[in-house]
């Protein structure tokens, strides 16, 4: 649920994408064995994400093209509430959900999969579909951002 929100922004959003999800997966998955369903499940989740940021796009493409398409595209985003607000975490504070919040999409990705949801690099790299090298790399680099910005130490 987290990952969904964080990604599409909006509470409704993020339960229609796990509905899809969800649908996709026992269409698809229902008779593979059950060691596989975490990684194709996640992978699944990405591609509805990746799904409704192309859809997004393309409906607020149409829907703003008029001049003033900057300022009612800004209003509607501020009447949004930010899933960082919403998500009240132990594990993170407000000052790390911000920094996290800023980090490139991959990183972000790499840093719920592995810390939040528990995966293993190799798990994590089936679901985003990159090596498990790339897994490690874009973790190095958020967490070096992280501690930038949160004064720790660096090295």
């Amino acid at each position: 649920y987290t990952i969904a929100l964080i990604s599409v922004r909006q509470e409704s959003d993020a339960m229609d994408v796990i509905q899809e999800s969800m649908m996709a997966f026992v269409n698809a998955y229902k008779h593979k064995p059950q060691n596989n369903w975490k990684p194709l499940f996640y992978r699944i989740l990405q591609n509805k994400i990746n799904d409704h940021h192309r859809k997004q796009k393309s409906w607020l493409r149409h829907f703003f093209a008029s001049k003033d398409s900057d300022d009612m595209a800004e209003q509607q985003a501020s009447q949004q509430p930010s899933p960082l607000s919403v998500i009240n975490t132990q594990e993170l504070g407000n000052q790390m959900i911000s920094i996290i919040k800023q980090l490139p999409d991959k990183q972000q990705q790499v840093i719920m999969y592995r810390h939040w949801q528990q995966m293993t690099v190799k798990e994590t790299a089936k679901i985003m579909q990159i090596s498990s090298g790339s897994v490690k790399t874009h973790l190095f680099r958020a967490t070096q951002k992280i501690k930038q910005n949160t004064g720790g130490s660096h090295g």
